[in-house]
């Protein structure tokens, strides 16, 4: 097992000028098999990030502005999960106890078969 540890200079700049290896640091804006959920801040190659996350608006640049509205989305989402659920419970409670039965009127003869045709 070769082991590649990064130069000094590749540390600072973020990419070997060598190799042209450089990363970027995006923020999912939707689930994305193998790299992350929605909301995650990931590392990812440069070139995959600037040619197919970012045109195909699966992320954003994960700036400090984005960062900080990636945050009040966030914040905003688990008080509306919290407000539905509150809703959701209420709402089991009027249902609880509740009976439903379906009459319906069918003739002599079944409409629908059941079993195997052949």
């Amino acid at each position: 097992m070769n082991l590649v540890v990064p130069s000094a200079v590749e540390k600072e700049l973020g990419f070997s000028p060598l190799t042209g290896d450089s990363e970027m640091e995006v923020i999912l804006k939707e689930d994305v098999p193998k790299l992350g959920h929605r909301g995650e801040v990931v590392k990812v190659a440069e070139g995959y990030g600037r040619n197919y996350l970012l045109p195909h608006k699966l992320a954003i640049e994960a700036t400090a502005a984005n960062r900080a509205v990636i945050e009040q989305m966030k914040q905003s989402a688990v008080r509306k999960t919290a407000v539905e659920k509150t809703a959701a419970d209420a709402l089991a409670q009027q249902l609880d106890g509740t009976a439903l039965s379906f009459h319906r009127k069918v003739g002599e003869r079944p409409s629908v078969r059941i079993g195997h045709y052949v």
